[in-house]
């Protein structure tokens, strides 16, 4: 069976970490979890507070659609 999406989990969590880098120091990156096309990212980062981002990505562009 072919696969229609182009990111794995590996490139799922370089594309979530690189993007909260521009702003956050990444502490941790959890396991991504695909769902109907794309995948939840969970990322916690150290600012004043340490916080945990939930990051939405396009399994099949690589693109953050939420976060």
């Amino acid at each position: 069976m072919l696969s229609t999406e182009w990111t794995d989990e590996n490139h799922a969590k370089a594309i979530a970490t690189n993007f909260l880098q521009q702003n956050y120091s990444v502490i941790k990156v959890e396991k991504p979890v695909l769902k109907e096309g794309y995948w939840m990212v969970d990322v916690l980062v150290s600012s004043p507070s340490r916080r945990k981002f939930h990051i939405k990505i396009n399994a099949k562009t690589g693109r953050v659609m939420s976060f």
